[in-house]
């Protein structure tokens, strides 16, 4: 909303008509739309759409850089609320410090993005608050026509600063003959260092509102676009009016039908109605043959002050005034005989005999009727001073007419006044020169003098001031940009920096900025192994089978990035199998070996063993499961695969494989497939000026740039901020001005300026030259001049100082009475004394020592010269050492004797630091152990024969331990035995 309200502003300042404010708009309201269209010309709302405007910033060393760059976004701000271009509004930006700086003038951009590109790359300088100066800048060369100043178009000029200037009485006189050339003037003031007494010497007067001034303060840069709102309160033009008519001219003749004419003006061109000029006829009488007017009636002229009494400074500030046309002629002064007429003009935008050259008054004589008796003409004007200070004469006459003066009509015919007693206004002597403008390099001290008994300088031809180069110790600057270093980490948030040195000075203070600069790097996520999974339910129903467990290598590649197993198994038992009779009754596999035979089925006897009529059935070996092929590579590598092994059943009775065949089918390569993100937007340009180059990146997620994702992390163009400064130089020497005197000899001075630099340092040579310029000899009456002090006793603080004036003219105590001495109290700025001391910092390392800064400021002084000792303060922390791997611990014991177990080791990351975060790479490692098979049985051997064949037999089979010790490495016995022919045996009957 606030970007809405500053173009309402700058048509106001031009205007100043109230209106309602609008703050709280809704953006999308046709409330909104409506007031937005009458910013760029609408129909309704305000109608502005021409404005030339100059923007005059402080960049003194007073203001820090954030607040700088603040003030930057402010303006940057404004530029999107205008329509710009030369049809339209034009703005110029030029800053102040030491010297006024030019950044660019009206007529350089025409786009709103060019100008912001422009306003963002200026750049602090930095030094003193020498407001006089840019105030002068501003009104000698922004608003000429060859810098884009436009005739008719408004001219403002915004001052934002934070500080008094260094010498308020110049700075007072700047503004005034800015405002003397119709610009206004908008004062804005930052903090609580610049008062509104100082802001009322710049600021102009609200139009109607005498005393009320365009001035406004803010706390701090970041809430200037708080007062947007504020200073909306008048903000629309008038409507388009007529200026009132001029007098009618003098008449085009002086008989015969002549004609006059009078005009106005309308501040816009062809939007007031009706017409710009009238006519009326005058003198229609006939003209007469011969003229009864003899040459002492002929037309006199009242003398007013001629141009050799006017300074030249004055009039060239005042180009502007000039005569209305002259009024109608007064009725005659007398009813008889011969009398006189007047008639008057006006000096428009100046004053009579100083800016418009001429006489505001003209006496004609008039003719009438013979008088009977003598008598007394009307008095004359009174004519011109006789001088212009100094106690002048002026006088006026009166006629006898019809008589003699003394004898027909008695009392004088002369009378006289005095005029311009004032004292006349002469130089004081030339005071010291201060103090060297700069701390440090060159630049320049400054003397002045007073014009006494003078309202302004002005009245006193010459300079009040002049200069002097002076030169200090070289200022301390900073070394170039040392290369960035490597990258800190290869991955997970790193950074490179680079440094550089303040050569003569200390860094923070006497150079200002950071000795370090810091980017980011290497933004990706460093791979690392996610937890563990939950174990997976058994792989059998029954029986032995195994269990597992996965894991994710996040942010990289198994193998690569993630060293170790992506699975983990272990064994589980599912409980005994059994088959039931019903189930083999139906088909449920083949008996083996040795089943019975029941009533045609063929089953174990375990099953059943209640069954009459048994006999031995399926005696052939069992088929057995052969080994589970490798498995086959992942189907995908990445985003959800599968891959599988097989393994087929085999008859070892017949030795081949049966037609049955088994498929194990299992997950992998779970994790997202890697991919670019999005690229972000592009960085700051390189440089600030000339031809850079802006970057911007991308990360690869899930993978590693350049291998999973092809292609570039960092992607580059070029970038162009303009051309960078051109060099400093002098203008052209002005032209010599008038004498410091009116009378004997004095001093004529001409100026010249050092463009884009600073006077003494940038350019060689002075910004002033003189020379001797004598005028006749003159002596005036001796006079006391102004009271003018001296240096107070103290530097800060209260003291006393000395009152002198100077006897002009004379010695004291001769031609002037009195003292010329007296003294009386001084109060100064308080003393410089440091402030307290800020708050700390944060720690510049993380860990491994690093080290924490806080500061303070000089009040009312300048650290190292009035306040002894350094303006940061520093202290040691997080002097704690960096995480880091501790040594491996020894390797654990096997997890298995046999069959392939593992082993496992451990570190652990020491300082406090988190695994995986502060200490890159795996806690743990695990290598295969005890991988040889271990002791087994081997399948039991067929039954041997039954020892009887009748009558309850045994019969026994065997089983060997393959690759151990039966009874220790393999549990359970070698040898089985099982009753066997247990019928009865037949006998032989008697």
């Amino acid at each position: 909303m606030g970007r809405i309200l500053i173009p309402l502003l700058f048509a106001a300042l031009i205007q100043n008509v109230g209106t309602q404010r609008h703050s709280g708009i809704d953006k999308h309201s046709d409330e909104y739309r409506a007031h937005h269209s009458g910013i760029h010309g609408g129909d309704e709302g305000c109608t502005n759409t021409k404005l030339d405007l100059v923007f005059v910033l402080d960049e003194s060393s007073s203001i820090w850089g954030p607040d700088f760059k603040a003030q930057l976004q402010f303006l940057s701000h404004i530029t999107e609320d205008f329509r710009i271009g030369p049809d339209a509004t034009q703005i110029a930006v030029l800053t102040f410090s030491n010297r006024a700086t030019d950044h660019f003038y009206l007529n350089r951009y025409n786009t709103a993005e060019a100008l912001q590109k422009a306003i963002v790359g200026i750049r602090q300088q930095g030094g003193g608050t020498y407001t006089n100066r840019a105030l002068d800048r501003m009104r000698e060369r922004y608003f000429l026509a060859a810098n884009g100043g436009r005739p008719g178009v408004p001219k403002l000029g915004i001052i934002i600063t934070d500080g008094a200037s260094r010498d308020k009485a110049l700075t007072a006189a700047a503004a005034a003959e800015a405002r003397a050339q119709n610009i206004t003037l908008v004062a804005i003031g930052v903090g609580a260092n610049i008062g509104r007494e100082e802001l009322n010497l710049i600021a102009s007067e609200r139009k109607g509102k005498p005393g009320d001034k365009y001035t406004y303060t803010v706390e701090n840069y970041e809430a200037l676009d708080s007062i947007r709102v504020e200073l909306s309160k008048v903000t629309c033009e008038e409507p388009a009016k007529w200026s009132p008519w001029t007098p009618y001219s003098t008449c085009s003749k002086t008989c015969g039908d002549g004609s006059q004419t009078r005009t106005r003006t309308c501040p816009k061109p062809g939007k007031c109605p009706g017409a710009a000029e009238q006519t009326r006829p005058c003198n229609l009488r006939p003209c007469r043959s011969k003229s009864n007017i003899s040459k002492e009636q002929e037309r006199v002229s009242v003398d007013y002050l001629q141009l050799s009494d006017t300074p030249v400074d004055t009039i060239r500030n005042k180009v502007l005034a000039s005569w209305t046309a002259w009024s109608e002629w007064t009725e005659c002064s007398v009813t008889c005989d011969t009398g006189q007429t007047t008639r008057s003009r006006d000096c428009r935008n100046g004053v009579p005999s100083t800016d418009c050259l001429g006489d505001s008054i003209e006496v004609g004589n008039c003719s009438k009727r013979l008088c009977e008796t003598a008598w007394w003409t009307q008095w004359s004007q009174f004519g011109s001073c006789s001088a212009t200070c100094g106690d002048g004469v002026r006088a006026r006459r009166r006629d006898c007419h019809g008589g003699i003066a003394g004898i027909n009509c008695t009392g004088p015919s002369w009378d006289e006044q005095k005029c311009n007693e004032k004292i006349c206004a002469v130089w004081s002597g030339w005071g010291p020169y201060g103090s060297c403008s700069v701390t440090c390099g060159r630049g320049e001290a400054l003397g002045t003098r007073k014009c006494i008994g003078g309202s302004s300088p002005q009245d006193c031809r010459g300079p009040d001031r002049r200069a002097r180069p002076c030169k200090r110790q070289s200022c301390p600057e900073w070394t170039q940009w040392s290369h960035f270093s490597q990258c800190s980490v290869t991955c997970g948030n790193g950074e490179r920096s680079r440094v550089r040195t303040c050569i003569g000075g200390e860094a923070g203070y006497s150079c200002r900025g950071d000795a370090t600069e810091y980017i980011e790097c290497n933004q990706r996520p460093c791979a690392t192994w996610s937890q563990w999974g939950e174990y997976s339910s058994c792989s059998v129903s029954c029986g032995k089978g195994l269990k597992v467990r996965k894991r994710k290598c996040v942010y990289g590649r198994i193998g690569s990035d993630c060293r170790g197993e992506d699975r983990q198994q272990k064994s589980c038992q599912a409980g005994s199998c059994e088959i039931h009779a019903e189930d083999l009754r139906v088909g449920m596999g083949p008996l083996c070996p040795d089943g019975i035979s029941s009533d045609g089925t063929c089953i174990t006897p375990a099953v059943e063993s209640n069954l009459s009529d048994q006999s031995p059935c399926n005696t052939q070996q069992c088929n057995i499961w052969g080994e589970w092929s490798s498995l086959r590579s992942c189907s995908v590598t990445c985003g959800n695969g599968t891959q599988s092994r097989t393994r087929v059943c085999e008859d070892i009775e017949n030795n081949v494989q049966c037609s049955i065949r088994q498929t194990d089918v299992r997950s992998c390569n779970e994790g997202a497939c890697p991919a670019w993100t999005a690229w972000t937007p592009y960085g700051a340009c390189s440089v600030t000026c000339g031809s850079g180059t802006q970057v911007r990146s991308r990360r690869c997620e899930e993978g590693v740039p350049g291998v999973d994702c092809p292609g570039s992390e960092r992607e580059s163009r070029p970038c162009n901020l303009g051309s960078c400064r051109v060099p400093a130089a002098w203008t052209q020497w002005s032209g010599y001005g008038d004498c410091s005197v009116t009378c004997g000899t004095g001093v004529q001075s001409r100026s010249r300026t050092c463009e884009r630099g600073v006077a003494g340092v940038d350019c060689p040579g002075s910004e002033v030259d003189s020379r001797e310029c004598v005028l006749a000899s003159c002596k005036a009456p001796a006079f006391w001049g102004e009271w003018k002090d001296t240096e107070c006793s103290v530097t800060c603080g209260a003291g006393i100082l000395l009152q002198v004036r100077e006897c002009v003219g004379g010695s004291p105590g001769v031609d002037c009475a009195g003292s010329g001495e007296k003294t009386k109290l001084c109060v100064l700025k308080s003393c410089p004394a440091w402030g307290l001391w800020g708050k700390w910092g944060a720690c510049s390392k993380t860990c491994g020592g690093g080290e924490q800064r806080r500061y303070r400021s000089c009040e009312n002084g300048e650290p190292g010269q009035d306040c002894i000792g350094s303006t940061v303060d520093k202290r040691p922390c997080n002097s704690n050492d960096c995480p880091s791997w501790g040594e491996w611990s020894p390797y654990s014991t096997c997890s298995a004797t046999c069959g392939g177990g593992l082993k496992n080791r451990f570190r652990a990351c020491q300082g406090g630091g988190v695994p995986g975060v502060d200490c890159l790479g795996p806690a743990t490692e695990s290598v295969a152990c005890n991988e040889e098979q271990c002791p087994y049985w081997s399948p039991w051997t067929l039954y041997e024969a039954c020892s009887r064949t009748c009558g309850g037999g045994v019969k026994t089979r065997t089983r060997v331990c393959i690759g151990g010790v039966a009874g220790v490495d393999c549990p359970g016995p070698e040898t089985d035995s099982a009753d066997c022919n247990t019928r009865a045996c037949r006998k032989w009957t008697r």
